[in-house]
């Protein structure tokens, strides 16, 4: 199949999905990766950031933000965004993710200021 044609299916399916549940973040997560994925750099962060208002403990999202941010340019929202995916990781008892997301995240952008 057409690469271009499964990535709208897929945002058409993430798109229902935030209708059928609109106050669960995961929907939303996936929406901003496709939209990321379509280079719908807005879209996705918008996305990730409903993600995170219902859930704020949604490790994903806020990595994916970072991402996203960086993408965009915001060196100083992906910063605070890779530093809340740590925190949340941390705080829910994953210091091994958590470790390696910080070197992960420490390979793509500066994690102090």
């Amino acid at each position: 199949a057409d690469p271009t044609a499964r990535i709208e299916e897929a945002g058409r399916l993430c798109r229902e999905a935030t209708e059928a549940a609109p106050t669960l973040a995961q929907p939303w997560s996936l929406l901003g990766l496709v939209e990321r994925r379509r280079g719908a750099l807005v879209a996705a962060i918008e996305a990730y950031r409903t993600a995170l208002r219902l859930d704020p403990g949604h490790a994903p999202s806020h990595q994916n933000l970072a991402v996203a941010l960086l993408l965009a340019g915001d060196i100083a929202g992906c910063r605070s965004a890779f530093r809340k995916a740590i925190a949340v990781l941390e705080e829910q008892g994953q210091s091994a993710e958590a470790q390696a997301l910080a070197r992960q995240a420490a390979s793509m952008v500066r994690l102090e200021e």
